[in-house]
């Protein structure tokens, strides 16, 4: 980050929290809990985390990448119209066919599950793809419009902030991910920490995020290293204090936080207030840090 510029910095870290989305989270989460039902009693310190390792990869090749690039040879434009359809079959199959292909191979040498079970896993696979092309279909065809025309009809409000903070509160019960986070935690807890009261955590943290992002755009003197570069620092401090089963769903709870609905509806919304397409990178960020010190607060 000291060599990497602002614009890098930004894109890093959004990249790290877009990438953990509805496919990602869930898929990670429950290859994770199955190794860790190899290592015996030790599993539920070793149940949470994957999502969180898996975060700092984009991390580290965003700012790569923004290194080989530089920043003179950055262009920001938009893309030639195509259909939300179009976009959303594609999509999908770039989402479904590589797992689809590596169970395929695997099951075939090594699973060899019954017909009944692979029956299902087929059925599953059908319904995530039709799912994920709805999804994606509505989020580019409207969702994100209607985000950025809130953010450019809101912009000179004096209850901007405010506004922000509720939508971050609303929005985040939306993410898939969220959902099935929190019923991970409670069951591999044995309803020590509840799901509501992961939600709550996750519903401040994502409020507080879309407040600062709103507020480091209205105020142009605050660069995005200012607040991701402390707030990291502290959770890391706080994680040396809490159970490592705490620290691996802090971790975790930031990817999953900044999922599809989260990160397409406030980045447009940013985007919106900002005017332009720059000035709300950085957004994302602030989403997938702070869930991870308000879970390790909790």
């Amino acid at each position: 980050m000291f060599i990497a510029s602002e614009t890098g910095h930004a894109i890093a870290f959004d990249t790290s929290g877009a990438t953990t989305g509805a496919m990602t989270t869930p898929f990670i989460i429950a290859l994770g809990l199955g190794v860790a039902n190899l290592k015996g009693d030790y599993s539920e310190d070793n149940s949470f985390g994957l999502v969180g390792i898996a975060s700092t990869g984009p991390i580290i090749a965003g700012l790569l990448m923004s290194l080989s690039v530089g920043d003179n040879l950055l262009e920001m434009e938009a893309t030639a119209y195509t259909s939300a359809i179009a976009t959303g079959f594609k999509n999908s199959i770039f989402a479904i066919v590589p797992i689809a292909l590596v169970f395929f191979i695997i099951n075939a040498k090594y699973f060899k599950t019954s017909k009944d079970e692979f029956t299902e896993i087929l059925l599953g696979l059908f319904y995530t793809y039709i799912g994920l092309i709805i999804f994606l279909s509505s989020v580019e065809g409207g969702f994100m419009e209607l985000a950025s025309i809130l953010g450019e009809g809101l912009r000179d409000s004096k209850f901007l902030p405010l506004v922000a903070f509720i939508m971050g509160l609303v929005v985040v019960l939306a993410e898939p991910a969220v959902a099935v986070l929190a019923e991970q935690v409670e069951d591999v807890t044995g309803g020590s920490i509840a799901r509501k009261s992961i939600l709550k955590a996750l519903s401040i943290g994502v409020a507080t995020a879309v407040m600062l992002a709103i507020i480091r755009i209205k105020l142009e003197n605050i660069a995005l290293w200012m607040v991701i570069v402390p707030g990291f620092l502290i959770s890391l401090l706080i994680s040396l204090k809490i159970p490592q089963t705490f620290a691996g769903i802090a971790f975790d709870s930031g990817g999953v936080a900044s999922g599809p609905m989260t990160a397409t509806f406030i980045l447009a919304f940013c985007q919106g207030v900002a005017g332009n397409v720059a000035d709300g990178f950085g957004v994302i960020s602030f989403v997938a840090m702070m869930p991870v010190l308000t879970i390790m607060i909790l």
